[in-house]
């Protein structure tokens, strides 16, 4: 237990330097204190730092059998609007052609990522024993599990490079989504937003998670305002208006038309359309 006590801490030290993306109990309270005062250009020292720490820091729980925290029910899914789910999904594969064509194998999503399979499922951010058992029934899983570790876009490239044949099937994708991904980030969305978040109604609570699935969680520099606004103000009201001015606020980081700006700025829009209860 003494043992179990102190990799837990190392672990949300070292989770708060790095901050990835796609981690696992991250830290909340020790990362916050250090992100307001970050400059925008903290992604790069962040992918930096997860290419250094993190594939020690998860051989390390691997080594110790160490996860940690038990993983959620799926039941922990119901606590967003179903509508969130469906607008998750759309965003992330947009069908079941382009899943097939785009996402059946392995991807490198770039920054302090890892090689990424399924819907959002980045295997470098978890440890290989996590690997194992969200991904049980897959037939290469002992090959999955080497991608642990394997964060930064050199890593990603490289796993990605040797292990280009591996095939997830769109079922056991969506398996895996529903019983670990997504309650996973609700339960980070939750950490992040803190005070009133249980009391959220679940359709701005299901906009939020959506964003954070895109966006991630940090609150450091000026790019991260409106999250910050989310935590401090909308969630503690309740406030569904005030959720979805937030959504549409995060717009002004996508001007022109370049890609993915236009995409970005209309998943924004869903989720604040969602968030006000429209369909």
């Amino acid at each position: 237990m003494r043992a179990r006590a102190i990799l837990t801490v190392a672990a949300a030290l070292l989770l708060a330097a790095c901050n990835p993306p796609q981690v696992r109990d991250n830290a909340t309270d020790v990362a916050e204190a250090a992100s307001e005062a970050m400059a925008d250009s903290v992604a790069d020292a962040q992918t930096a730092t997860a290419e250094v720490v993190l594939p020690t820091l998860l051989a390390v729980q691997d080594a110790a059998a160490v996860i940690s925290e038990p993983l959620p029910t799926p039941a922990a899914r119901d606590t967003i609007a179903p509508e969130a789910v469906a607008l998750i999904v759309r965003y992330e594969i947009s069908s079941l052609g382009v899943y097939t064509r785009r996402y059946e194998r392995p991807l490198c999503p770039g920054g302090a990522s890892g090689p990424t399979i399924g819907i959002g499922y980045d295997l470098g951010q978890q440890t290989a024993a996590r690997i194992a058992a969200d991904w049980a029934d897959h037939p290469e899983v002992a090959r999955l599990a080497t991608a642990s570790g394997q964060v930064g876009p050199s890593r990603c490239a490289a796993w990605r490079a040797a292990n280009a044949d591996i095939r997830t099937p769109i079922a056991l994708a969506e398996q895996v989504f529903s019983d670990a991904v997504l309650p996973d980030f609700v339960r980070q969305a939750g950490r992040a937003m803190r005070t009133g978040w249980d009391g959220l109604a679940p359709m701005p609570k299901g906009a939020s998670v959506s964003m954070g699935f895109n966006r991630g969680w940090s609150m450091a520099g000026s790019r991260n305002a409106e999250k910050r606004e989310l935590r401090d103000r909308c969630v503690p009201d309740d406030d569904a208006g005030c959720v979805a001015a937030q959504l549409r606020g995060m717009q002004r980081l996508w001007p022109g038309a370049q890609a993915p700006n236009p995409g970005l700025r209309a998943r924004r829009e869903a989720e604040a359309r969602l968030a006000e209860g429209v369909s």
